[in-house]
C-alpha cells in the first residue's frame, strides 16, 4: 500500500507541473485595432478614432519623444496635441497587449521624410 501511495504522489505532482493543453487568457494576444487621425499635421484638434477594438479593451498611448503615457477607453475622444511619434496598442487584463502601432504628428507645413513625390 505504501508503494501505491508513492506512485500516486509522483503521478499527481507530475501532472500538476505540466502545461495545460487548453488555451488560457494569459496566452491570447488582443487584435491590433484600426487607429486613424483626422490629419497627420498638428492642427490642435487632431482627433484619434478607433475601430476594431476588443470589447472592454482600452488604448495605451505613449508619446515617444516626451515619454508621456495616456490610457483611453474605447468610447472616449482623444486629441493628439503635441507633435512627434505616438506608440499605440490595445490593452486588457489578463490578455497580452496587441501589436504596437505608430502614428506621427508633424508640425504644420512640414513634409514627412518617408514620402516621395514626383514632379512631372
Amino acid at each position: 500500500m505504501k508503494k501505491f501511495n508513492v506512485y500516486l504522489l509522483i503521478f499527481v505532482l507530475g501532472a500538476c507541473s505540466t502545461d495545460s493543453p487548453y488555451l488560457t487568457a494569459r496566452k491570447v494576444q488582443l487584435a491590433t485595432p484600426d487607429v486613424q487621425t483626422t490629419s497627420i499635421y498638428s492642427t490642435g484638434v487632431n482627433k484619434l478614432t478607433v475601430s476594431h477594438l476588443a470589447p472592454g479593451a482600452s488604448l495605451a498611448i505613449t508619446h515617444q519623444d516626451t515619454g508621456k503615457e495616456f490610457s483611453v477607453q474605447s468610447d472616449e475622444a482623444f486629441l493628439l496635441q503635441e507633435t512627434g511619434l505616438y506608440a499605440i496598442r490595445a490593452v486588457q487584463s489578463p490578455f497580452l497587449p496587441s501589436e504596437t502601432l505608430y502614428k506621427r504628428l508633424l508640425p504644420k507645413g512640414k513634409v514627412d521624410g518617408s514620402s516621395t513625390y514626383q514632379i512631372f
